[in-house]
């Protein structure tokens, strides 16, 4: 018999199936702590996932929240500026109302005094004077409908004037009509 044959035949030793396996109590005991271990750590790592993901969501929430109120802030914001500038067009309209009216009354009413007297004067050539005197009221009619256009405007509108510069525009007024140049000289009373 061979060598091979008779290692083969050899009787085996008996081993228990723990021994076999390697272990001992103490080691299912520990392979049975380990196991309840992972378990405990999965379902803590489930439960941060789950509040991560719940904080996450909140986060998400706010940050919609924070973007609708500061895009609604900027928009009240906008409204509060135009409202400060209608309010502080409307006060200098009035106060260019009132120092323009002032002085171009007098001047309206010294050139239509003038022109009455002129007109019943045989010295002066009546025509001579009105095509004087005419040209005063007229300037003074128009100064009196910018003022009157400039007073209503609501809304600040520009249009280029000069290089960098810009200036109001200002619309007629939908009541006025253009006044044609023999009126005008009636229409400057103020």
């Amino acid at each position: 018999m061979s060598r091979e044959d008779s290692a083969s035949e050899q009787p085996k030793p008996s081993v228990s199936p723990s021994a076999a396996s390697g272990s001992s109590p103490d080691c299912e005991e520990s392979v049975q702590e380990l196991r309840l271990e992972l378990q405990r750590t999965r379902a803590e790592a489930a439960s941060a996932a789950a509040h991560l993901e719940n904080a996450t969501k909140e986060l998400v929430e706010m940050a919609a929240q924070l973007r609708a109120e500061m895009e609604r802030n900027a928009e009240l914001e906008a409204e509060r500026i135009r409202g400060a500038q209608s309010d502080t067009l409307a006060q200098a309209a009035a106060t260019l109302r009132h120092e323009i009216n002032n002085p171009l009354f007098v001047i309206c009413g010294s050139a239509e005094s003038a022109l009455r007297k002129l007109r019943g004067s045989a010295t002066v050539d009546p025509e001579v004077a009105a095509a004087r005197i005419e040209p005063v009221l007229e300037a003074a009619e128009r100064i009196r409908r910018v003022v009157s256009r400039f007073s209503v405007t609501v809304e600040a509108n520009s249009s280029p004037y000069l290089p960098g510069m810009e200036i109001l525009k200002l619309e007629p007024l939908e009541s006025e009509a253009p006044v044609p140049a023999p009126v005008a000289k009636y229409r400057c009373a103020l």
